[in-house]
């Protein structure tokens, strides 16, 4: 996005992702028959989770394209510069892990430059009820701009309301870019998982389950448990987060952001296990 453009946008308030990802996809479906990109391998990852409204002044993109409102039924909201560090290859990640009044994110990446003054900007949204296609705008310096020497990964996302069917991403030029990660939040618990950490007590106790991915990394899901009623036996466990990591010490710092690092539970073992148990066990 343009540098004077930048200084009055939001510059977002998700958190840092690392994606290097080597597959791609081209056509999104929502819900139980979504379309994902196969089973290429995923070195890492970490999935922001966009939890709050972005807070700006700005009422449109340079190009006129207004930063929050809504096409048909579903609302959007572009923020600026989301992300520290995201992909080192051209593409987009669509994700459905957040919360609030925009749950679905369209990520869009430029891909790794050993220079600044690279920038990639929303510049269109089209939406006919079921297919989105996100248009972007990718400029580069100009010979005579002075421009920081260091590796720099310019990005852009869109916050949706819902997850329409399909996404695609095209540049002003015509170009598609390949989907690199595609990722909906589950609505159950899936079984698999490698361990639970929990914490709490009483009627309320806050889990995080954990997944083996298949490049060897972390899936986890934080889950909010609560007794059916006062003193009842029976509980509901609700999924309130989602995310990756490349290792179990992340798993943990994520664990303890939400509240449930306090013991570790094995499947087939009810016994509590210590966090440390939990970090020293490579397998």
């Amino acid at each position: 996005m343009r540098n004077a453009a930048m200084k009055t946008l939001c510059f977002g308030t998700a958190v840092a992702a690392v994606l290097i990802i080597l597959a791609g996809c081209r056509t999104l479906s929502a819900g139980a028959g979504a379309e994902k990109p196969g089973n290429a391998p995923v070195t890492t990852i970490t999935v922001p989770i966009y939890k709050e409204a972005c807070d700006t002044t700005a009422k449109t993109t340079p190009d006129g394209l207004p930063v929050s409102g809504r096409i048909g039924d579903l609302k959007y909201e572009i923020v600026s510069e989301p992300l520290n560090r995201t992909s080192k290859i051209r593409g987009y990640l669509v994700y459905g892990g957040g919360e609030g009044d925009y749950p679905y994110s369209v990520i869009v990446a430029a891909g790794e430059f050993n220079t600044g003054g690279h920038s990639i900007e929303i510049t269109h949204l089209g939406f006919d009820g079921s297919n989105l296609t996100v248009t972007v705008l990718e400029t580069e310096p100009a010979p005579t701009d002075s421009v920081i020497q260091a590796f720099t990964y310019p990005c852009c996302a869109v916050r949706l309301s819902k997850l329409p069917k399909t996404v695609k991403v095209v540049s002003n030029d015509g170009s598609e870019f390949e989907c690199i990660y595609y990722y909906n939040r589950p609505s159950e618990i899936e079984n698999g998982w490698i361990a639970v950490l929990e914490n709490g007590g009483g009627e309320i106790v806050q889990k995080t389950y954990v997944y083996r991915t298949a490049d060897g990394k972390y899936r986890y899901d934080h889950v909010t448990a609560t007794t059916e009623r006062w003193g009842s036996a029976k509980w509901k466990e609700v999924i309130n987060g989602s995310g990756f990591a490349d290792t179990r010490e992340a798993v943990v710092d994520e664990a303890k952001k939400f509240g449930s690092a306090g013991f570790v539970v094995y499947p087939g073992d009810n016994k509590p296990h210590s966090i440390e148990e939990f970090l020293a066990d490579k397998k």
